[in-house]
């Protein structure tokens, strides 16, 4: 992956109403659901017409208290553009979206799943930012190369900046493994030297679901490969598989590779009783503090290091711990999936005071403001708050160590986390992103049931995504 590019930048264009109503038919054939540097950009005054204070917008499917906190440090520090941060439909739904811009009221910036530029950047819906990354020489080796790898398109241009980073890891619990008297370090679960592959925890968690036996009916299990605690893109890729070409055009989810790991994945539903029985055993479970994993009625999970931010919130003294995701085979390299948060700009007029703000909101100083915004709405609330990573490795070490959550074994797991990065992958750039997660995971589930074989499965779920992905590149094709 090239991080820079020489490829020329296309400048901010101004929206016509007839490219606008293009750029509209561009996402919803898209079937888009969208959703650094250690010292700010020098301030620039802007005025609007009338001599008022220039404002920008800032859209957000769901508004945060840290999204608040750093829109205030900038309005506190700057005062011109004055930015506004809008929690707007029109961030969930591609339609909504392409009404704003058809009517010429574009925001100026996007906060997005980074899974999202793609299409947006084929529809040329966002800006591309390379000619401003070099116009302003901005240093973009201070993100973590699984934090801004997905902010790149298919043409290897950039169009945003990492805001946030998840890492998928496997969360356990303890207790399970005290009440069978096995040691978890024995097991292969320390996160310190781990030894777990896919055969060795597939023991582990049937002997836990047997140990918990007399239990039938409450709940209590191991692990459910195919319910939502069970990532299918990561065993796709443990496994050597792929789900679309490079170039985005060509669907490839019955990879040898993928149609062996849900063989290998449903055989072990089949040994737990099937889909069904696991349906049955799993009707008590909840979500949030309800969740099973903080419960103690499921042993493991895959989750993202977020979660540790639920522990503390709702359980900071339960037996909760990590590791990373076992491996296929013994000595292989672990893979685990990035999911990440970005800052796009919004194709417009607005590009270069967008594009200054957009960098206040991911440097040094304002982390410390987003901190301090969701630490006192966690207060409010009376719960603990352990910070979650930004996608730069040395600022997310300092803010790590700067605010602590008031428990040591959750601070020293937060920290461990980052680490896992490096293994850290995220989905195949395609115009129809979505689509394809959907139905890689409706393979799984219909495959797990018996209702057809892996191959079908994967073959069905291959040819609507091979549908989609014609469909839209046809759009985009005329389009251009």
């Amino acid at each position: 992956m090239r991080w820079t590019t020489s490829s020329p930048a296309a400048p901010g264009r101004r929206l016509t109403r007839r490219r606008s109503y293009a750029i509209a038919g561009g996402l919803i054939l898209a079937g888009l659901l969208p959703a650094c540097e250690a010292t700010a950009p020098a301030p620039t005054p802007q005025t609007a017409a009338g001599g008022e204070t220039a404002r920008l917008e800032w859209w957000t499917a769901r508004r945060t208290p840290a999204q608040q906190g750093a829109a205030a440090a900038w309005n506190d520090s700057r005062g011109a553009p004055l930015l506004e941060v809008s929690e707007r439909a029109a961030a969930r739904s591609a339609h909504e979206l392409a009404a704003a811009i058809a009517a010429g009221q574009p925001p100026a910036l996007l906060a997005l799943a980074a899974d999202d530029l793609t299409p947006l950047a084929l529809a040329n819906v966002v800006q591309p930012l390379d000619s401003l990354v070099r116009a302003s020489r901005y240093d973009l080796k201070a993100f973590m190369p699984p934090a801004l790898q997905p902010c790149y398109g298919l043409d290897d241009r950039l169009y945003g900046l990492p805001e946030g980073l998840a890492i998928t890891l496997l969360f356990f619990n303890r207790r399970f493994l005290e009440e069978a008297d096995i040691d978890y370090r024995q097991a292969g679960l320390d996160f310190t030297q781990p030894r777990s592959t896919w055969e060795s925890f597939r023991e582990l968690a049937g002997s836990l679901a047997r140990a918990s036996a007399p239990a039938a009916g409450s709940g209590r299990w191991g692990f459910d490969p195919s319910d939502r605690f069970s990532k299918p893109l990561v065993w796709c890729w443990q496994n050597g598989g792929r789900i679309v070409s490079d170039d985005g055009r060509t669907a490839s989810l019955t990879h040898p590779a993928n149609v062996d790991a849900l063989e290998w994945l449903t055989s072990w539903v089949r040994d737990q009783g099937g889909t069904t029985e696991l349906a049955r055993q799993q009707q008590p479970w909840g979500f949030n503090d309800e969740s099973p994993l903080l419960t103690g009625q499921l042993f493991a999970g895959h989750v993202s290091n977020r979660f540790l931010d639920r522990i503390a919130r709702y359980g900071p003294h339960l037996p909760l711990s990590f590791v990373q995701l076992p491996v296929r085979r013994d000595g292989e390299t672990p893979i685990t999936q990035a999911a990440v948060q970005a800052l796009a700009l919004a194709s417009g007029e607005q590009v270069e005071a967008a594009w200054e703000v957009a960098r206040f909101l991911v440097a040094h100083p304002t982390a410390g403001a987003r901190d301090r915004a969701a630490a006192a709405e966690a207060a409010r609330h009376g719960w603990q708050w352990v910070p979650g990573y930004s996608g730069q490795l040395p600022l997310d070490r300092y803010r790590l160590a700067e605010r602590p959550s008031g428990h040591a074994t959750l601070d020293q797991l937060n920290l461990h986390a980052l680490e896992q990065a490096r293994y850290a992958r995220s989905p195949e750039r395609n115009p129809v992103p979505r689509i394809v997660a959907s139905s890689l995971r409706t393979a799984f589930r219909r495959a797990g049931t018996g209702e057809v074989t892996e191959l079908r499965a994967l073959r069905d779920a291959q040819d609507r995504v091979q549908r989609e992905l014609d469909n839209a590149w046809a759009a985009l094709d005329e389009r251009a």
